[in-house]
């Protein structure tokens, strides 16, 4: 709802557009509050949910936190024949693959685990894994264990589908709309003032994510948790280890050193390859920078992905050439509005 004006009174006030805004809007509807409204300050999941890898392991640290999975997996089953948006969930399961006696040993207890908690679980012999998933060298596997139950869904298609669901019982959206103060009274909130003007409420919901701490404070709390970018580890590097999560990327930082900036792109072409991360961005024969993430939006039926690139190469519009691992080049382009920070303070590198 871009051009329809603010309430001026709503029972609770969702912050964020991402899956925990959107999953709460949703509960809030159906639990009976129909005036309870979301404000996101750009576009829904245009944070980090969009490019989450929206992985859903049904095992969990806890019984409490594993029986929330159980009841997730039902609603993205439940969703898509109640508002009929498709919520991209693949029930496929999934394997945890050990190389070592520890990892093994580690395994074999999530799966002791699962079995306490009443999920799925099996241990398998790496020839056994390797039958699961063809593609594997199992060459130095020990084990692993099968869990049938786990699975993913695609995280823009999920938000779409609780949005219309909470929309259906009342709740109303508001893109485009900027918190600027959270105003209160004796301890209590008591209205929010936006870029679209003032909305008095009961309750704030606050689901913004790594920018959770910058609205809290504007509520005058102090919220003990800080936003990063992806950590390497620094074992692996003092120990220079062959391989880790994340080495092909770092070592590209480490080659390039100048300035470059984080921008989002998309690739019309659905029959392309998806590229990978550490793709080069190439223009002419010069590398300009390299991807970090991909992930293909079948609601929006296009591929759409993070980039670090050159200044000069950063702004909306511009194209990009990705060249794959084989030699291929796959043509994008510079999407508008950046996915990440409206302040600029995490986009350059």
């Amino acid at each position: 709802m871009i051009g329809e004006d603010l309430p001026g009174q709503a029972s609770v006030v969702v912050i964020g557009g991402g899956i925990m805004g959107c999953s709460t809007l949703y509960h809030l509807a159906r639990a009976g509050i129909s005036d309870a409204i979301l404000l996101e300050r750009n576009k829904l999941t245009s944070g980090t949910t969009w490019h989450s890898a929206a992985q859903v392991r049904a095992l969990r640290s806890s019984r409490n936190l594993t029986n929330l999975i159980k009841y997730s997996i039902d609603l993205y089953s439940a969703l898509e024949a109640e508002t009929g948006q498709a919520t991209g969930w693949i029930n496929k399961g999934s394997l945890s693959i050990a190389t070592s006696q520890d990892r093994l040993t580690h395994t074999l207890r999530q799966k002791a685990l699962a079995d306490a908690f009443g999920v799925e679980a099996t241990a398998v012999s790496s020839g056994e894994a390797k039958e699961r998933w063809p593609l594997m060298n199992a060459d130095d596997v020990l084990g692993a264990v099968w869990s049938p139950d786990d699975g993913r869904v695609n995280p823009s298609d999920l938000c779409a589908a609780l949005t219309k669901g909470a929309r259906a019982r009342g709740a109303r959206i508001y893109e485009e709309t900027a918190v600027t103060a959270i105003k209160t009274k004796d301890g209590r909130v008591v209205g929010l003032e936006t870029t679209r003007g003032k909305v008095g409420c009961d309750a704030v919901a606050l689901c913004t994510g790594l920018w959770s701490r910058r609205m809290a404070d504007l509520a005058g709390v102090s919220l003990p948790v800080w936003p990063c970018e992806h950590f390497f580890m620094t074992w692996a590097i003092s120990k220079k280890k062959p391989f880790f999560v994340g080495g092909r990327s770092l070592a590209l930082r480490d080659r390039h050193l100048s300035r470059r900036k984080l921008v989002g792109f998309t690739i019309e072409d659905s029959g392309v390859p998806l590229p990978q991360e550490s793709n080069l961005v190439m223009r002419d024969s010069e590398m300009v920078g390299f991807v970090t993430s991909v992930v293909r939006s079948p609601s929006l039926n296009k591929t759409i992905g993070l980039a670090y690139t050159a200044r000069d190469a950063s702004e909306p519009g511009s194209p990009l050439a990705i060249r794959q691992d084989d030699g291929t080049v796959v043509e994008a382009r510079v999407v508008a509005p950046h996915f990440y920070d409206p302040d600029n303070a995490r986009q350059e590198m």
